[in-house]
Protein backbone atom coordinates (compact mmCIF):
# COMPACT_ATOMS: atom_id res chain seq x y z
CA UNK A 1 0.00 0.00 0.00
CA UNK A 2 2.53 2.74 1.05
CA UNK A 3 4.40 1.73 -2.90
CA UNK A 4 1.05 2.34 -4.60
CA UNK A 5 1.19 5.54 -2.69
CA UNK A 6 4.49 6.72 -3.48
CA UNK A 7 4.39 5.98 -6.79
CA UNK A 8 0.79 6.67 -8.22
CA UNK A 9 0.52 9.79 -6.25
CA UNK A 10 -0.33 13.18 -8.04
CA UNK A 11 2.98 14.97 -8.96
CA UNK A 12 3.69 18.81 -8.45
CA UNK A 13 5.95 20.20 -10.66
CA UNK A 14 8.06 23.42 -9.03
CA UNK A 15 9.41 26.35 -10.86
CA UNK A 16 11.45 28.65 -9.25
CA UNK A 17 13.30 32.02 -10.01
CA UNK A 18 16.70 32.21 -9.12
CA UNK A 19 16.37 34.42 -6.64
CA UNK A 20 13.59 32.07 -4.98
CA UNK A 21 16.37 29.14 -5.08
CA UNK A 22 19.44 31.64 -3.29
CA UNK A 23 16.65 32.22 -0.27
CA UNK A 24 16.69 28.80 0.25
CA UNK A 25 20.04 27.94 -0.51
CA UNK A 26 20.68 30.24 2.43
CA UNK A 27 19.78 27.36 4.53
CA UNK A 28 21.80 24.74 2.57
CA UNK A 29 18.71 23.38 1.01
CA UNK A 30 16.76 23.77 -2.51
CA UNK A 31 13.04 24.26 -2.69
CA UNK A 32 12.42 20.46 -3.53
CA UNK A 33 14.63 19.47 -0.39
CA UNK A 34 12.46 22.62 1.65
CA UNK A 35 8.27 20.99 0.79
CA UNK A 36 9.23 17.46 0.15
CA UNK A 37 9.56 16.30 3.82
CA UNK A 38 6.07 17.51 4.26
CA UNK A 39 4.35 15.97 1.51
CA UNK A 40 2.40 13.54 3.25
CA UNK A 41 -0.46 15.34 4.21
CA UNK A 42 -3.30 15.06 6.57
CA UNK A 43 -6.84 15.70 3.63
CA UNK A 44 -9.20 14.07 6.36
CA UNK A 45 -11.27 17.25 6.05
CA UNK A 46 -11.97 16.98 2.15
CA UNK A 47 -14.60 14.50 0.36
CA UNK A 48 -14.58 13.82 -2.93
CA UNK A 49 -17.69 12.21 -5.13
CA UNK A 50 -17.74 8.87 -6.62
CA UNK A 51 -19.47 8.61 -9.84
CA UNK A 52 -22.66 7.61 -8.17
CA UNK A 53 -22.55 10.75 -6.32
CA UNK A 54 -21.49 9.35 -3.16
CA UNK A 55 -18.99 11.12 -0.88
CA UNK A 56 -15.41 9.58 -0.18
CA UNK A 57 -13.11 10.62 2.30
CA UNK A 58 -9.45 10.61 1.26
CA UNK A 59 -7.54 10.10 4.80
CA UNK A 60 -4.03 11.02 3.69
CA UNK A 61 -2.51 12.21 0.53
CA UNK A 62 1.04 11.87 -1.01
CA UNK A 63 2.62 14.54 -3.11
CA UNK A 64 5.45 14.27 -4.89
CA UNK A 65 7.27 17.05 -5.90
CA UNK A 66 9.69 17.28 -9.06
CA UNK A 67 11.95 19.97 -10.10
CA UNK A 68 11.77 20.75 -14.25
CA UNK A 69 15.23 18.74 -14.33
CA UNK A 70 13.97 15.41 -13.31
CA UNK A 71 10.88 15.61 -15.90
CA UNK A 72 12.28 13.83 -18.76
CA UNK A 73 12.40 10.88 -20.82
CA UNK A 74 15.42 8.70 -20.37
CA UNK A 75 16.49 6.15 -22.84
CA UNK A 76 16.48 2.35 -22.98
CA UNK A 77 19.92 2.48 -23.12
CA UNK A 78 20.07 4.47 -20.08
CA UNK A 79 17.44 2.50 -18.28
CA UNK A 80 19.18 -0.95 -19.02
CA UNK A 81 22.61 0.09 -17.40
CA UNK A 82 20.83 1.82 -14.37
CA UNK A 83 19.23 -2.17 -14.23
CA UNK A 84 22.33 -4.00 -14.95
CA UNK A 85 24.18 -1.71 -12.00
CA UNK A 86 21.49 -2.87 -9.46
CA UNK A 87 21.80 -6.41 -10.35
CA UNK A 88 25.57 -6.03 -10.14
CA UNK A 89 25.20 -5.06 -6.51
CA UNK A 90 23.55 -7.27 -5.46
CA UNK A 91 25.33 -10.34 -6.67
CA UNK A 92 26.02 -11.80 -3.05
CA UNK A 93 22.82 -12.09 -2.42
CA UNK A 94 21.54 -13.74 -6.06
CA UNK A 95 23.70 -16.79 -5.60
CA UNK A 96 22.24 -20.26 -5.23
CA UNK A 97 22.87 -20.77 -2.17
CA UNK A 98 22.29 -16.98 -0.39
CA UNK A 99 18.93 -17.61 -0.52
CA UNK A 100 16.55 -18.90 2.70
CA UNK A 101 15.42 -22.32 2.53
CA UNK A 102 11.86 -22.59 3.14
CA UNK A 103 9.70 -26.04 3.63
CA UNK A 104 6.28 -24.49 4.89
CA UNK A 105 3.62 -22.34 4.60
CA UNK A 106 4.47 -21.86 8.28
CA UNK A 107 7.97 -21.29 8.00
CA UNK A 108 7.29 -18.25 5.25
CA UNK A 109 4.57 -16.50 7.41
CA UNK A 110 6.93 -16.76 9.93
CA UNK A 111 9.65 -15.35 7.47
CA UNK A 112 7.08 -12.53 6.78
CA UNK A 113 6.14 -11.27 9.77
CA UNK A 114 9.64 -11.26 11.72
CA UNK A 115 11.82 -9.72 8.65
CA UNK A 116 10.90 -6.72 6.29
CA UNK A 117 10.64 -6.97 2.52
CA UNK A 118 13.55 -5.39 2.27
CA UNK A 119 15.69 -8.25 4.56
CA UNK A 120 13.49 -10.69 2.26
CA UNK A 121 14.58 -9.58 -1.10
CA UNK A 122 17.32 -7.06 -1.18
CA UNK A 123 17.64 -6.61 -4.74
CA UNK A 124 14.11 -6.67 -5.72
CA UNK A 125 13.53 -3.25 -4.20
CA UNK A 126 16.54 -1.58 -5.67
CA UNK A 127 15.37 -2.56 -8.85
CA UNK A 128 11.81 -1.96 -8.90
CA UNK A 129 12.44 1.37 -8.32
CA UNK A 130 15.00 1.87 -11.07
CA UNK A 131 12.88 0.31 -13.19
CA UNK A 132 9.99 2.91 -12.09
CA UNK A 133 12.03 5.46 -12.55
CA UNK A 134 13.08 4.29 -16.38
CA UNK A 135 9.56 4.18 -17.03
CA UNK A 136 8.65 7.85 -15.98
CA UNK A 137 7.42 10.18 -18.64
CA UNK A 138 7.32 7.83 -20.83
CA UNK A 139 4.84 8.29 -24.18
CA UNK A 140 2.64 5.15 -22.92
CA UNK A 141 2.67 6.22 -19.05
CA UNK A 142 0.66 9.13 -17.21
CA UNK A 143 0.92 9.04 -13.58
CA UNK A 144 3.90 10.62 -13.18
CA UNK A 145 2.58 13.87 -15.63
CA UNK A 146 2.47 16.56 -13.29
CA UNK A 147 -0.89 17.86 -12.01
CA UNK A 148 -0.04 21.03 -10.81
CA UNK A 149 2.74 23.63 -10.53
CA UNK A 150 3.82 25.92 -7.84
CA UNK A 151 5.66 29.19 -9.26
CA UNK A 152 7.92 30.17 -6.98
CA UNK A 153 8.96 34.12 -6.71
CA UNK A 154 11.45 36.02 -3.53
CA UNK A 155 9.98 38.93 -2.54
CA UNK A 156 13.64 40.30 -2.66
CA UNK A 157 13.44 40.29 -6.29
CA UNK A 158 12.45 43.18 -8.21
CA UNK A 159 9.14 43.08 -9.82
CA UNK A 160 8.30 39.82 -9.07
CA UNK A 161 4.90 40.12 -10.94
CA UNK A 162 6.38 40.01 -13.58
CA UNK A 163 8.69 37.02 -12.83
CA UNK A 164 5.38 34.94 -12.40
CA UNK A 165 4.10 35.75 -15.81
CA UNK A 166 7.41 34.94 -16.89
CA UNK A 167 7.20 31.27 -15.21
CA UNK A 168 3.76 30.91 -17.06
CA UNK A 169 6.01 30.87 -20.77
CA UNK A 170 5.95 27.49 -22.61
CA UNK A 171 9.96 28.24 -22.88
CA UNK A 172 9.73 27.85 -19.17
CA UNK A 173 8.47 24.42 -18.97
CA UNK A 174 10.19 21.40 -19.65
CA UNK A 175 11.15 20.36 -23.14
CA UNK A 176 8.41 17.39 -22.62
CA UNK A 177 5.75 20.13 -22.60
CA UNK A 178 6.44 21.73 -25.31
CA UNK A 179 6.65 18.59 -27.70
CA UNK A 180 3.06 18.07 -26.83
CA UNK A 181 3.48 14.96 -24.54
CA UNK A 182 2.20 16.58 -21.40
CA UNK A 183 -0.77 19.22 -21.16
CA UNK A 184 0.43 22.49 -20.04
CA UNK A 185 -3.34 23.47 -19.00
CA UNK A 186 -2.01 22.55 -15.17
CA UNK A 187 -3.63 23.95 -11.92
CA UNK A 188 -0.89 27.13 -11.01
CA UNK A 189 -0.44 28.16 -7.69
CA UNK A 190 2.22 31.11 -6.89
CA UNK A 191 3.65 31.45 -4.37
CA UNK A 192 5.82 34.48 -2.77
CA UNK A 193 9.02 33.16 -0.65
CA UNK A 194 10.02 35.35 1.99
CA UNK A 195 13.54 35.42 3.97
CA UNK A 196 13.00 37.02 7.48
CA UNK A 197 16.15 38.32 7.41
CA UNK A 198 16.23 40.27 4.34
CA UNK A 199 14.34 43.69 4.70
CA UNK A 200 11.20 43.99 2.01
CA UNK A 201 7.57 45.27 1.49
CA UNK A 202 6.62 41.67 1.82
CA UNK A 203 2.80 42.45 2.79
CA UNK A 204 2.45 45.01 -0.39
CA UNK A 205 4.01 42.59 -2.84
CA UNK A 206 1.47 39.83 -1.37
CA UNK A 207 -1.50 41.95 -1.35
CA UNK A 208 -0.42 42.77 -5.53
CA UNK A 209 -0.07 39.24 -6.23
CA UNK A 210 -3.66 38.19 -4.62
CA UNK A 211 -5.09 40.82 -6.51
CA UNK A 212 -3.42 39.38 -9.86
CA UNK A 213 -4.09 36.11 -9.71
CA UNK A 214 -6.17 35.69 -7.33
CA UNK A 215 -7.11 35.26 -3.44
CA UNK A 216 -7.31 31.19 -3.48
CA UNK A 217 -4.32 30.96 -6.11
CA UNK A 218 -2.02 32.80 -3.64
CA UNK A 219 0.31 31.83 -1.15
CA UNK A 220 3.27 33.19 1.73
CA UNK A 221 6.10 31.11 2.68
CA UNK A 222 8.36 32.71 5.50
CA UNK A 223 11.63 31.03 6.45
CA UNK A 224 15.48 32.07 7.69
CA UNK A 225 13.93 33.41 10.37
CA UNK A 226 16.60 31.71 12.86
CA UNK A 227 18.95 34.52 12.21
CA UNK A 228 21.86 32.47 14.73
CA UNK A 229 21.84 29.57 12.51
CA UNK A 230 21.32 27.00 15.46
CA UNK A 231 20.57 23.61 13.95
CA UNK A 232 18.68 22.13 17.04
CA UNK A 233 15.09 22.00 16.39
CA UNK A 234 11.92 21.42 18.31
CA UNK A 235 9.92 18.15 18.83
CA UNK A 236 7.85 19.03 15.57
CA UNK A 237 11.44 19.07 13.87
CA UNK A 238 12.40 16.34 15.02
CA UNK A 239 9.38 14.56 13.96
CA UNK A 240 9.79 14.59 10.34
CA UNK A 241 13.27 13.00 10.35
CA UNK A 242 16.36 13.73 9.75
CA UNK A 243 15.31 15.36 5.94
CA UNK A 244 14.95 19.08 7.02
CA UNK A 245 17.88 20.47 9.02
CA UNK A 246 18.02 23.68 7.36
CA UNK A 247 20.28 25.73 9.87
CA UNK A 248 18.23 28.98 9.88
CA UNK A 249 15.06 27.13 9.75
CA UNK A 250 12.95 27.88 13.38
CA UNK A 251 9.97 25.95 14.36
CA UNK A 252 7.75 28.28 13.20
CA UNK A 253 9.15 28.00 9.76
CA UNK A 254 8.45 24.41 9.27
CA UNK A 255 5.26 24.55 10.70
CA UNK A 256 4.59 27.24 7.99
CA UNK A 257 5.24 25.12 5.45
CA UNK A 258 3.57 22.55 6.76
CA UNK A 259 0.43 24.21 6.75
CA UNK A 260 1.33 25.50 3.08
CA UNK A 261 1.20 22.17 1.65
CA UNK A 262 -1.41 20.85 3.37
CA UNK A 263 -3.58 23.70 2.49
CA UNK A 264 -2.78 23.85 -1.28
CA UNK A 265 -3.65 19.77 -1.17
CA UNK A 266 -6.68 20.32 0.04
CA UNK A 267 -8.21 23.76 -1.02
CA UNK A 268 -6.32 23.54 -4.60
CA UNK A 269 -5.13 20.72 -5.65
CA UNK A 270 -7.96 18.06 -4.86
CA UNK A 271 -10.55 20.12 -5.49
CA UNK A 272 -8.78 20.02 -9.03
CA UNK A 273 -8.75 16.53 -9.34
CA UNK A 274 -11.88 16.33 -8.45
CA UNK A 275 -13.31 18.55 -11.33
CA UNK A 276 -11.10 16.87 -13.86
CA UNK A 277 -12.20 13.36 -13.04
CA UNK A 278 -15.98 14.68 -12.88
CA UNK A 279 -15.73 16.29 -16.53
CA UNK A 280 -14.16 13.22 -17.43
CA UNK A 281 -16.57 10.99 -16.29
CA UNK A 282 -18.96 13.27 -17.82
CA UNK A 283 -17.49 12.98 -21.61
CA UNK A 284 -17.10 9.29 -21.34
CA UNK A 285 -20.53 8.98 -19.64
CA UNK A 286 -21.52 11.12 -23.10
CA UNK A 287 -19.37 9.21 -25.31
CA UNK A 288 -20.71 5.57 -24.63
CA UNK A 289 -24.43 6.76 -24.82
CA UNK A 290 -23.97 8.32 -28.14
CA UNK A 291 -22.10 5.07 -29.32
CA UNK A 292 -25.01 3.24 -27.79
CA UNK A 293 -27.83 5.16 -29.46
CA UNK A 294 -26.13 4.98 -32.88
CA UNK A 295 -25.33 0.89 -32.52
CA UNK A 296 -30.08 1.22 -31.78
CA UNK A 297 -30.29 3.11 -35.18
CA UNK A 298 -27.61 0.41 -36.52
CA UNK A 299 -29.87 -2.27 -35.61
CA UNK A 300 -32.77 -1.08 -36.14
CA UNK A 301 -31.95 -0.39 -39.95
CA UNK A 302 -30.48 -4.08 -40.23
CA UNK A 303 -34.01 -5.43 -39.40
Amino acid sequence: RQFIRQIFSPSVLILPTEAAENVTRKSDLSILELLRPFSLVDSSSFAVNTTREQPYRISSLNLRFCGSSEVQQLSDEFVNVALDSVMRSHEECLQPNAGTFISSRAEAAALISQSSEKERCPWFLDYRNELFKGLRYSDHEYFDHPLACLLIVSSAEDDPITKLVSLLAMEALPPLFNDGIMDPNLLKHYVLLHDCGCPSEVEAIYKQMRETFGLNSCSLICINSNPNGDSKHSEFGKSIGPFLKGKHLSMEDMKGIGHFVKDFAVKALLPHMDKKVRLLNQHVSATRKGFKNQFKSWGSSLF
